[in-house]
């Protein structure tokens, strides 16, 4: 009877050991409501900040609201791609954080953190909506600055990118030139007072960079032009 019962209750920790490493695999944290974007054509660097709500999002379906977040992007390395009034650019690199707190802004409430740099990112001007700016790039995220307290999310609490990539998706309403006018191109300062910002755990998220979308097509051609 005894062997019984401890053999019962080794299984029973492993199944809760298995769901407790299985909740919280990817994380997908949404910013939203009162991003600070703002474009320095003097710098060529975007910044996009938050300390307002945030969402994250785990693979089993749960869903964690945080009022308060640290969280944000200085994207650098601007190169003006805007054509025919669309405003367009690309960004060769940067810096990238997320902070969540459980509470008021203060170091002893912080419960989750993941940051590193940014490979690559593209901004595009909507051509669906007006003063709507949306961006995506690929992430690499630093091990060092990951904080996940378990004591918050329960044990075996992961990101699941397994390459050390991630995926970055913004999007900005109400981009206008520092002045006023409409945003055309990249060459004069701008802002937008409210946006989203998403950080994928599948780098896979972010569309390809320009090169390699170009690589694409051409592959594409020559395969048509062989059959």
């Amino acid at each position: 009877m005894f062997k019984k019962v401890l053999l019962l209750s080794v299984c029973i920790m492993f199944v809760v050991a298995g769901f407790a490493s299985a909740a919280m695999e990817k994380i997908e944290v949404v910013l939203q409501f009162g991003t600070a974007n703002y474009f320095d054509a003097s710098e060529e660097t975007q910044s996009i900040q938050s300390t307002n709500g945030a969402w994250t999002y785990m693979d089993n379906g749960q869903a964690q609201q945080f009022s308060t977040t640290n969280t944000g992007a200085i994207i650098t390395g601007a190169a003006d791609n805007s054509s025919g009034g669309m405003a367009s650019a690309n960004f060769s690199g940067g810096t990238w954080l997320v902070q969540l707190y459980n509470g008021a802004l203060l170091e002893e409430n912080l419960v989750f953190r993941l940051g590193g740099t940014i490979d690559w990112y593209v901004e595009t001007e909507s051509d669906l909506f007006a003063n709507k700016v949306d961006g995506s790039g690929k992430l690499t995220i630093n091990n060092s600055l990951t904080i996940i307290d378990e004591d918050f999310w329960g044990t075996g609490v992961t990101w699941a990118s397994t390459n050390g990539k991630s995926a970055l998706e913004t999007s900005m309403s109400g981009a206008q030139k520092v002045g006023g006018g409409s945003l055309e191109n990249y060459l004069t300062d701008w802002y937008s007072g409210n946006g989203t910002m998403v950080i994928w755990a599948d780098s896979s998220k972010a569309v390809p960079e320009p090169a390699t979308m170009a690589l694409l097509a051409l592959g594409g051609l020559l395969l048509r032009k062989r059959r």
